[in-house]
């Protein structure tokens, strides 16, 4: 979980301290950030469903949070009594405790648990796929940004301002700069690590569906590391 705020604050560093203190003023400026930033932020919302934004929120707020400990108390307790004293932090867990609430047929309880994880596993599965499709965009933006400029830079080029040929030129490329910060610098290092929480989660709701099949079937957790040492050993 460190290894995020850190690399984020290094690659900021990086960008920081590769560029000349004096050139700061010629590289912010609001031409480049609005068509980069903001229409990277508009195509979003344009080209991704909103509840696939909406788990893309909910896995990049889950990869700030540690990692959950380990939930055997919670399997224990269900394995006694099917029930939780109170609500846990695992979906999963509280969808199977809402099924053997409502008193639903053991058979058929395994095909609604089975549904709830590969819906649990699309949803991370759908972030990561957003993220991965929003990085091709910042780019073009940036070079549509370098185009705009370079129109506006070459209607006002006449004999009295050559000059400003030069700055003003400098100031169109920055669009540009910008998408290819924003591209590989921000959104495709967050893809790649929304596909390691995938993966990590994917695992999670595994051990967590096995564990509830265990319990479900009123045989000992006890069962499931031997499970798990014959996948591994497979």
């Amino acid at each position: 979980m460190l290894s995020l705020p850190i690399g984020l604050f290094l690659t900021a560093a990086v960008v920081f301290f590769s560029i000349e203190r004096s050139s700061w003023s010629l590289y912010v400026n609001q031409h480049a950030i609005v068509i980069v930033v903001v229409g990277t932020i508009t195509i979003l919302l344009f080209s991704t469903p909103f509840n696939v934004i909406r788990n893309l929120g909910v896995c990049l707020k889950g990869m700030l949070k540690p990692t959950q400990k380990d939930q055997l108390k919670e399997l224990q307790a269900l394995a006694t009594t099917r029930s939780l004293s109170e609500r846990s932090k695992d979906p999963l867990l509280n969808y199977a405790v809402g099924l053997w609430e409502s008193g639903v047929d053991s058979d058929f309880f395994v095909v609604l648990l089975s549904q709830k994880r590969h819906e649990l596993e699309n949803e991370s599965a759908d972030a990561v796929q957003a993220m991965r499709n929003l990085a091709k965009y910042p780019p073009a933006l940036g070079m549509t940004g370098t185009v705009i400029g370079l129109v506006k830079l070459f209607s006002q080029l006449g004999a009295e301002n050559k000059a400003g040929l030069g700055p003003a030129l400098a100031l169109a490329m920055t669009a540009t700069f910008f998408g290819l910060i924003v591209a590989n610098a921000v959104i495709t290092p967050l893809a790649d690590r929304l596909h390691v929480y995938q993966m990590a989660r994917k695992r999670s709701l595994n051990a967590t569906y096995q564990a509830i099949l265990l319990i479900n079937r009123n045989q000992p957790l006890e069962l499931l590391n031997g499970e798990q040492d014959e996948e591994k050993a497979a």
